[in-house]
């Protein structure tokens, strides 16, 4: 694991006003085992390193990206399986990046459009 990783998930936490114990409670683990992938050291003094599960958790209480967590964490094993679960055509990557460069309400409206554009596609007769 990265510090990378470790500064930006105190940093967030540190930004939300919380504690401890409370983002870790929001995030379903130990105050102990987030304390230690803030700091990068387990509590037996060795690196330590999140789980994918972990990073899912993260970054939705956090609403970060799980892909840049997961590129944070910067396991390679970790950077292995997002090859292979996103590989994206050119134009997919596209948008996507733009996609993330929105706040929570631009891409909730963009959603909502989508699933309305989707929606009206399927139900139209097929000649």
């Amino acid at each position: 694991m990265t510090a990378k990783f470790s500064n930006k998930i105190k940093e967030i936490r540190e930004q939300k006003g919380w504690s401890i114990r409370r983002a870790a409670k929001l995030i379903g683990i130990s105050h102990t085992r987030l304390m230690e992938l803030e700091t990068g050291i387990s509590s037996y003094r060795k690196k330590t390193k999140p789980s994918i599960e972990n990073i899912v958790k993260i970054a939705k209480i956090y609403e970060l990206s799980i892909v840049d967590l997961i590129k944070l964490a910067g396991i390679a094993e970790y950077k292995i399986f997002l090859e292979e679960l996103y590989i994206l055509k050119d134009d997919e990557k596209e948008l996507l990046e733009c996609y993330r460069d929105l706040g929570r309400h631009k891409k909730a409206e963009i959603l909502n459009m989508l699933k309305i554009k989707t929606s009206r596609q399927s139900h139209k007769p097929s000649k």
